[in-house]
């Protein structure tokens, strides 16, 4: 399946996403429904619930057991957020296409990938820790021969 259009893919992943949610805003209050979270050019690659307000160390470590708590918005008006669901690189080639572009620095750290036609800076992205199906890829940059 080749996804070329943005609103689709976003659509597509939306779906995907909230098929896995677990709705924990009931247990505890401070926490907004679920929705996405984390986004990369306008396409979702995080979900879960955005932390409203001060928890307290207590309940902010019982969160841990839902998901990962992490920063959203940097800055002074720092924004945090309860990641429940998360796109990883087996689902992104599932939902959206193979391993289309890999671009590495000239030591061989990672820079980006393309999945299908859709491509991410997002290191949680990068498809060399797994086993996926690849088509024969342009690696840009240095360092690396291949993608597994």
């Amino acid at each position: 399946m080749k996804i070329i259009d943005r609103k689709l893919a976003v659509r597509l992943l939306n779906e995907w996403a909230s098929e896995r949610s677990t709705q924990i805003n009931e247990k505890f209050d401070g926490l907004g429904s679920f929705r996405s979270v984390l986004h990369e050019d306008e396409l979702p690659i995080a979900w879960g619930h955005e932390i409203l307000r001060h928890l307290g160390e207590e309940k902010f470590a019982a969160l841990r057991q839902y998901g990962k708590p992490e920063v959203i918005e940097r800055g002074w008006n720092c924004k945090w957020a309860l990641v429940t669901v998360a796109l990883d690189p087996p689902t992104a080639v599932k939902l959206l296409g193979r391993v289309t572009d890999l671009e590495l620095g000239p030591r061989g750290g990672y820079r980006s990938v393309t999945y299908g036609v859709m491509k991410f800076y997002s290191r949680q992205l990068d498809p060399r820790k797994f086993e996926l199906e690849t088509e024969e890829i342009e690696i840009v940059g240095g360092g690396a021969v291949g993608v597994p």
